[in-house]
């Protein structure tokens, strides 16, 4: 069997050979559609750099400390069969190639997926509240159209 290529399959084809075959890493812009090569130790500069200057380091007896104390506010709002204890997760950092003099001297943000389960803690306090409020002040509280329509 006899497939016929063209020439946008044949160049496609080859954009990916070289990108497999290149070993430096690919590093997306921040505020651009840029994509930037980097070698391996630049990279790796560039995060350490980024990661001392905005955080310290600590030990594993703290992250346990820390995810101790979250289960126990979890439990005792009740929300501990929804919230995940804190993941460890790797940095990664954006480029700014927007900045001045980003050539000579990159600059980055850092972009940590580590996320903590706040919010869900905080949507819980918040509901209990508003519905002391609402029994206590006897008002009308929508919450959705079908409420509205009801």
């Amino acid at each position: 069997m006899y497939i016929k290529s063209n020439t946008f399959q044949d160049k496609l084809y080859r954009d990916l050979k070289a990108v497999k075959e290149d070993n430096r890493l690919t590093i997306k812009a921040e505020k651009t559609t840029n994509y930037y090569k980097m070698d391996r130790d630049k990279y790796d500069n560039l995060v350490t750099a980024n990661v001392t200057k905005t955080y310290k380091k600590t030990s594993k007896e703290e992250i346990q400390s820390i995810n101790r104390e979250a289960k126990r506010i979890a439990d005792n709002i009740r929300l501990s069969d929804r919230i995940e204890q804190l993941a460890q997760n790797e940095v990664f950092i954006n480029l700014k190639d927007h900045k001045p003099n980003f050539k000579n001297k990159p600059s980055c943000r850092l972009i940590s997926p580590t996320k903590l389960e706040i919010g869900h803690v905080s949507k819980a306090i918040l509901s209990r509240v508003v519905q002391q409020v609402v029994r206590k002040t006897q008002v009308n509280l929508w919450k959705s159209t079908k409420d509205v329509l009801e």
